[in-house]
């Protein structure tokens, strides 16, 4: 699927992002986000993924547009979802390709229109650290900052993660590459190649040696340490 890039869908593009605002703050920044992240991977990855990287960014806007039709009381529950608003979450991906239907955005009828759920077991070290987070939790939120305020990624960059490159004297970097890190040390310990597509999110395991594979090198060494920090168990699968 390729969206086409031109001063129409700019504008297009520009109304939507409005819209994702004044609908939902959060489902705004978590568009905005997926849409850098994918322009970003598309522009420097080195691999044809068969669109440009504006197209990526648009794409990334477009592929929740269609929570903006999910109520509230769904839309921003802190708890888990009853499976009743389960049901009406998974029906996001048919109304965002309704809404897009006819539109400068409609190019293919290859949008994704079936809800995908990834499930992610939690090895002892998580659940261990969730375990401590929540005796720890002193109000409604699991983790804020250390002043109390709402966690957000803008907050943890500007206010933890820049701290802590200088304090181990790492040149600066995006939080996003800790995604990279992931991968190599799971490569490293020769986690399931299937299973390591699964947890990434990729189409192939050539893929994930493709963009990952030259970051294990060196790794090697550390294998035991990086089993031990990851836990057995995930190496495992459970």
């Amino acid at each position: 699927m390729q969206i086409p890039t031109n001063s129409h869908t700019d504008e297009a593009l520009f109304l939507l992002q409005r819209c994702l605002y004044a609908r939902s703050l959060s489902l705004h920044r978590h568009s905005l986000l997926t849409a850098n992240v994918a322009h970003t991977v598309a522009r420097g990855a080195g691999i044809d993924f068969g669109c440009s990287p504006a197209q990526a960014y648009s794409a990334g806007i477009l592929h929740d547009i269609g929570k903006i039709f999910i109520s509230d009381e769904i839309l921003e529950k802190r708890f888990s979802l009853t499976d009743r608003e389960w049901e009406v979450m998974k029906r996001h991906p048919v109304w965002g390709r309704e809404f897009v239907r006819g539109t400068v955005f409609d190019s293919s009828d290859e949008l994704k229109t079936e809800y995908r759920e990834r499930r992610i077991t939690l090895t002892k070290a998580i659940a261990g650290i969730l375990e401590q987070a929540v005796a720890n939790a002193e109000g409604e939120y699991l983790f804020t900052m250390e002043n109390g305020a709402t966690f957000t990624a803008e907050k943890f960059q500007r206010q933890v993660w820049v701290r802590a490159l200088k304090k181990a004297g790492v040149k600066y970097r995006k939080p996003y590459t800790t995604r990279h890190s992931f991968a190599a040390w799971a490569l490293a310990i020769r986690i399931d190649q299937n299973r390591l597509v699964n947890l990434m999110g990729h189409a192939s395991k050539q893929m994930i040696y493709e963009v990952y594979g030259r970051y294990v090198e060196g790794l090697e060494r550390d294998r035991l340490k990086i089993l031990a920090y990851f836990g057995r168990d995930f190496k495992r699968g459970g």
